[in-house]
């Protein structure tokens, strides 16, 4: 059997990318990205289309592009992730049905949600769509996983702040595919538990909408002044050097960030990503740390070439090998503090300057090429000036630029590359200007006085669900040639002519029988036919039969309120401190007061739930916001005696993640009648509220990112229990990390106490980056180990109070945090007055 040689093939055969070990995630935001990425080598593509998902300023694609990009993907045996992981409102939950149909008739492999009306919507009638729970979610344990039994999530995507240690244990308990991130923009609050954006201008990231809030300029009044002003930016994840040890730990899937990333960037860091994964795959584990040990150079230079496509100041790894407080590195090893957008690569240090001139020198320490943008910085990474070279420079060469007159150019100032057009031209020219080609062996039988047979296989026949086959027959049969007969060159000649189409031929068999005659139109009507018809079948094993939902209806809650119209109010307010609980149990007309968990220890909570019974109020415990395992351990085991023993004196408990439901619904067998859904588990439509209805939970809390309007979609369709916060300094982040560790050093001395950190302040600039004069507060809740941070201006909603009552809500609330002693009894006043 002849070989025709393949002049462009990465060996990305069809039947490779069907058994893949690990995935290499890459993620696209066009057609052109999208091709780019599975040239480079990706396993999987995740996407959004116009609607429903969390990158509404990323390019995003149409409905035909996105059954274009499965068509493509399909046909090399990659797959397609679509992002459905924006919040939902009423209306636009009855309209999943017609944005998902088509791309779930087409084989849409799997959806990515954070939504539980979505996940509900779709699990409901989309039954054979695999459901990826987005990170939006927030898990940090594997103990959410009996949460979703028969909801057909088939992966989890944690939280970015896990160690290795912690999504290995994730993935044992879980039992679902994990899918972790290694590459790419990290947000400085856990994903999904920012309202920043919003606060400060209305834009909501859990719409789409983020405005990148985090990577804007800060002051702080004191601590340490080396830290620069981007004290909420962090630096680009870079996973590579744990690669392995992630790959060990049970994730299978492995993320790059970038939907509105260029093509070059997302496929030179897949094909990166997926050359260390063909390593480990042929080595396994223990020849792979010996492998990459013998070939540091060569990972270092990849870690370069990396950095110079974009990094921040650097990379990081986060929180991968480091998880707690104590350990964590320095600032400098994760945050990018000192310019939020691409750090470039050193490539030189000012020696000389002439002003007389405008004219400098550096001695190149990497090698410099034509075209390549460099800029001069000063020690607080001020740009000071930039420019495009002219000619290549060698390694060690001194470099004299002309500079623009006024530039304040010193000696000593350090040189940086941010753009590498070698570097650039390079990936163009492998992943995005030729596109891989699907490799098919042709056997081509001719006999005279008959029809000519050709057929086309590729995949391994050995794999039934990675091989396919196809042949067509001539419209007439065969003849004798009447002069020269054709031969089996020739027949291969022009069989394996197949230019612009996306395939390639590995193999050609030719079997003439006779002396024939054979014209070339016939030989190319039966390749274009052949392959069109082996495209089909390729398709067609991806595609499903269409679904029977009518789309006339959406899962509803299964519970209604009985509301009458004349049900009294209830007046609640959660508590952060001891000064708030003591004005708090003064309100006669207060009902009920929530203990923050983060402030309190278990003996102070037990005393002031008896404080407040002896009152004649009601007792309600407000659950942390992050359960990592060593909280998880915590409320299990110090803490078990309040959930036990005082159960039955707590009339409600807010909780704020998933960890948190299952932990009251399955360990401690809690009565799912006392449990609230906090704010951020949102249920802004009618079928999130069916999910959680399904677990008996029925008390839900109205989002502040949801408007009265909004509001009144989902009240005419679910007359659930809702609580409407009518005061809050919400938590604008929830972080892992840790401002005043970053700042000032870490306060934490182990007694689990709250401390207060720096006041942080919004820098004043000229160019309207901070147009809105918000400040910040950080607060470190160092019993559980996580930040939140807080604006200074709070959110009222007392104003809307006769709207609410109209719509149903009769259970008020206000949640103190930083407020001093006269606003709360203000605030309180104003509550107990509704």
């Amino acid at each position: 059997m002849e070989r025709i040689n393949n002049q462009y093939n990465f060996q990305n055969s069809f039947n490779k990318f069907q058994n893949n070990q690990t995935e290499i995630l890459a993620p696209a935001g066009s057609l052109e990205t999208m091709k780019a990425a599975i040239n480079a080598g990706a396993d999987a593509i995740y996407m959004g289309s116009t609607k429903y998902g969390a990158r509404a300023y990323a390019t995003n694609f149409d409905h035909d592009e996105v059954l274009e990009a499965l068509d493509y993907a399909h046909l090399f045996g990659r797959k397609i992730y679509l992002t459905v992981n924006t919040l939902c409102n009423e209306n636009e939950i009855f309209d999943l049905y017609d944005f998902l149909k088509d791309f779930y008739d087409n084989g849409l492999d799997a959806v990515i949600v954070q939504d539980m009306g979505v996940l509900n919507f779709v699990n409901k009638n989309f039954p054979s769509l695999p459901i990826h729970l987005s990170t939006q979610t927030t898990i940090t344990t594997g103990t959410f996983a009996p949460l979703f039994k028969d909801k057909n999530v088939t992966r989890v995507v944690p939280a970015r702040e896990l160690s290795i240690e912690e999504i290995e244990r994730l993935a044992r308990e879980s039992g679902l595919e994990v899918e972790v991130f290694i590459h790419g923009a990290l947000c400085y609050a856990y994903s999904g538990q920012c309202l920043l954006s919003f606060l400060r201008g209305g834009r909501s990231g859990n719409r789409g909408r983020c405005a990148g809030s985090c990577r804007l300029p800060y002051e702080f009044e004191s601590g340490n002044k080396e830290i620069g002003p981007y004290i909420l930016s962090m630096k680009e994840n870079c996973a590579l050097e744990v690669f392995g040890d992630l790959i060990k730990a049970g994730a299978m899937s492995f993320k790059i960030e970038g939907r509105m990333k260029k093509p070059e960037y997302v496929a030179f860091i897949t094909s990166v990503y997926r050359k260390y994964a063909n390593f480990y795959e042929k080595y396994g584990y223990e020849k792979y740390n010996s492998f990459i040990e013998g070939e540091k150079d060569m990972l270092k230079k990849d870690i370069l070439k990396m950095a110079e496509i974009y990094n921040r100041n650097g990379f990081t790894n986060a929180y991968l090998v480091n998880p707690s407080f104590e350990n964590r590195r320095a600032p400098a090893d994760i945050l990018s503090d000192k310019r939020p957008n691409h750090g470039g690569v050193l490539v030189g240090m000012v020696t000389e300057v002439d002003r007389k001139r405008n004219v400098c020198k550096f001695k190149a320490v990497n090698k410099i090429g034509a075209h390549d943008v460099l800029d001069f910085r000063n020690d607080k990474e001020e740009v000071l000036y930039e420019y495009t070279t002219k000619d290549n420079v060698n390694k060690g060469k001194i470099v004299e630029a002309r500079f623009l007159k006024g530039s304040k150019i010193n000696k000593g100032n350090l040189v940086y590359r941010t753009r590498n057009a070698a570097l650039i031209e390079d990936i163009r020219k492998k992943y995005i200007e030729k596109n891989i080609t699907l490799d098919v062996d042709f056997s081509f039988f001719g006999q005279e006085g008959e029809k000519a047979i050709l057929r086309v296989s590729c995949g391994e026949l050995s794999n039934e669900k990675s091989y396919f086959d196809y042949q067509v027959e001539s419209d007439e049969k065969l003849e004798k040639a009447s002069k020269k007969p054709v031969s089996e060159d020739r027949v291969k000649e022009i069989l394996t002519q197949l230019g612009e189409t996306r395939f390639s031929a590995a193999s050609i068999d030719v079997f003439l029988s006779g002396d024939l005659f054979i014209p070339v139109s016939v030989l190319k009507k039966m390749r274009r036919e052949v392959l069109e018809g082996l495209t089909e079948e390729i398709l067609k094993s991806a595609r499903r039969e269409e679904s029977d939902f009518d789309g006339e209806n959406s899962p509803q809650t299964a519970h209604f309120e009985e509301d009458t119209g004349n049900a009294n109010t209830h007046r609640k307010a959660s508590v952060l401190n001891k000064n708030q609980l003591e004005l708090c149990l003064k309100e006669d007309r207060l009902d009920l007061i929530f203990l923050r968990m983060e402030n309190f220890s278990v003996e102070e909570l037990s005393k002031n739930i008896d404080a407040i019974i002896s009152c004649g109020k009601k007792a309600g415990l407000f659950l942390p916001h992050i359960v990592r395992y060593d909280t998880l351990g915590k409320l299990e085991n110090n803490y078990r005696e309040i959930f036990v023993e005082k159960v039955s004196l707590i009339s409600e408990i807010i909780v704020r993640n998933f960890e948190e439901v299952n932990l009251l619904l399955n360990e401690f067998k809690v009565n799912p009648q006392i449990i609230t859904l906090d704010t951020g588990m949102y249920t802004e439509n009618s079928s999130a509220c069916g999910f959680f209805s399904e677990l008996g939970i029925e008390s839900y809390t109205k989002s502040f990112e949801t408007d009265l309007n909004k509001f009144e979609l989902i009240r005419k369709d679910c007359r659930v229990n809702y609580t409407a916060v009518v005061y809050a300094k919400p938590a604008a982040m929830t972080a892992a990390g840790c401002v005043q560790k970053n700042i000032g050093g870490c306060v934490n001395k182990g007694d689990g106490k709250l401390y207060s950190s720096l006041r942080v302040n919004t820098l004043k600039t000229t160019d309207g980056q901070d147009k809105f004069g918000h400040e910040l507060y950080a607060l470190n809740y160092c019993r559980f180990c996580y930040n939140e941070i807080y604006t200074d201006k709070g959110i009222s909603d007392f104003q809307s109070v006769d709207r609410l009552i109209e719509l149903g809500v009769r259970s008020f609330r206000v949640d103190f945090t930083l407020e001093d002693d006269n606003q709360v009894c203000e605030v309180l006043n104003r509550l107990c007055k509704i």
